[in-house]
């Protein structure tokens, strides 16, 4: 791979040809393109001839309806390298009197390189560069898919954005099982999510061909936060890592809905009542996954509630109506009878089930969670805590997310040191007896 191709993790190909398409209309065009180290995909153009052909951009720009229209682009750099993507956005464009000015970006980017005389017939490694990863020198752990090797943080061309490297040496032809790989990658980075406090993607993915790079596809990745709260410490990763490439298969994730709940609990926000609705969104999303999975629903079992008690409940509340003087099929009867349902719903229930069942050691904070579900209730039905929750926001958040935290690590079936911020900041070693001081 030329120097000028890619240089310490960022692209810069110039005098890229190719052509862009949208629907029935296209163009061909001269662009220069890079990228930095989260992804950022900028293609600059060289001036495109003022003429009617250009027509069509502009319709894409100022496409009405509320997202972007995109278009696709595929080009060669005159060193061999193809790139295209299938989804490009403009940036700006603005009409001079000979010519047109385009910017656009895109945030899917895929990059290969000619192959060479001497190249092995196989991709053999995979290299992923992930903004913001940070870890205490390489950590390496065996797979049946490869060798995985972990490290971080670096700077590419000091350009102030820290990442980490997470390299596969494959046992497989990465060409063929990319998909594997990919899925692999992510589950790990769930896990290194949690390491590091921040939701982690992966920017770059360049493939190699013994030594020799020969393909590289590019993502922008999400914003980093500045004041991470990482559940293991980031001098002792290893347990972390293997615990993600060992015990979080994609039936866990399937089964648990874990992912989502990652994500949903490395929500970046400004304030607290949203860092509480978001940690709540992420247990709530865990329980409804396993309350789905046995049939749960509530109190009283489903079928008996609704073969027996509601039906009895209905009646009653019709009896009441009439006595009102209130005729049947009145819309206030209406309404009530619709809400019957939530009579046998209960979040506190399904919890608690939820937590038995998966043995999550929780004795020293089961008194707090009845206050996480009204505090839910609050900040869901109100936009912000009651008077009399507000002065305990910030003590529930931090049980929340301890307990989040341990659901995360049985879930996992973690054994080692985490970081515990309920009572300040502690290491503490996993599982632990709860019912201990």
């Amino acid at each position: 791979m030329a120097k000028s191709e890619l240089t310490a993790g960022l692209l810069d190909l110039r005098g890229c040809i190719g052509r862009i398409n949208s629907g029935k209309y296209g163009l061909d065009v001269v662009f220069n393109t890079a990228v930095d180290a989260h992804g950022k995909v900028t293609l600059v153009f060289d001036p495109l001839p003022a003429s009617s052909d250009t027509r069509f951009l502009y319709d894409i720009f100022h496409h009405p309806g509320p997202t972007l229209e995109p278009f696709q682009l595929e080009a060669t750099h005159p060193d061999g390298a193809r790139l295209s993507t299938r989804a490009a956005y403009i940036v700006s464009i603005s009409s001079q009197p000979d010519h047109t000015d385009l910017e656009a970006t895109c945030y899917d980017l895929e990059v290969e390189f000619p192959s060479s005389p001497d190249q092995v017939p196989i991709e053999n490694k995979v290299e992923y560069l992930v903004p913001g990863l940070k870890a205490f020198r390489v950590i390496e752990v065996n797979t049946p898919i490869g060798l995985f090797a972990v490290c971080g943080a670096k700077d590419p061309a000091d350009s102030g954005a820290p990442y980490g490297v997470i390299s596969i040496d494959t046992a497989i032809d990465a060409t063929e099982e990319q998909e594997l790989i990919d899925d692999q990658v992510s589950r790990l980075l769930d896990v290194l999510s949690l390491a590091n406090g921040q939701l982690l993607q992966w920017s770059m993915r360049k493939r190699f061909s013994g030594s020799r790079g020969v393909a590289v596809h590019f993502r922008t990745t999400s914003s980093i936060s500045d004041q991470p709260f990482p559940l293991f410490p980031s001098l002792h990763l290893h347990p972390a890592i293997e615990t993600a490439l060992n015990n979080y298969t994609p039936e866990l994730r399937q089964d648990t809905g874990l992912d989502v709940a990652i994500a949903w609990s490395l929500m970046i926000s400004r304030y607290s009542e949203a860092d509480f609705l978001a940690a709540m969104t992420a247990l709530e999303h865990l329980i409804g996954v396993y309350s789905d999975k046995n049939s749960l629903g509530g109190i009283i079992e489903k079928g008996s509630f609704k073969s027996t008690i509601r039906p009895c409940v209905e009646e009653a509340l019709r009896r009441a109506f009439a006595s009102l003087g209130i005729p049947s099929g009145d819309d206030r009867e209406t309404k009530m009878l619709g809400k019957l349902d939530d009579l046998n719903r209960s979040l506190k229930v399904c919890t608690e089930a939820f937590l038995t069942d998966h043995g999550v050691p929780v004795d020293d904070l089961k008194a707090g969670i009845p206050q996480l579900v009204r505090l839910r209730n609050d900040i869901v039905h109100r936009g912000q805590a009651s008077p009399k929750n507000q002065p305990h926001l910030e003590r529930r958040l931090a049980v929340l997310q301890e307990l989040l935290a341990r659901v995360f690590l049985t879930l996992l079936r973690y054994h080692g040191p985490y970081c515990s911020y309920l009572h300040g900041y502690q290491i503490k070693q996993f599982p632990f007896d709860s019912t201990s001081p």
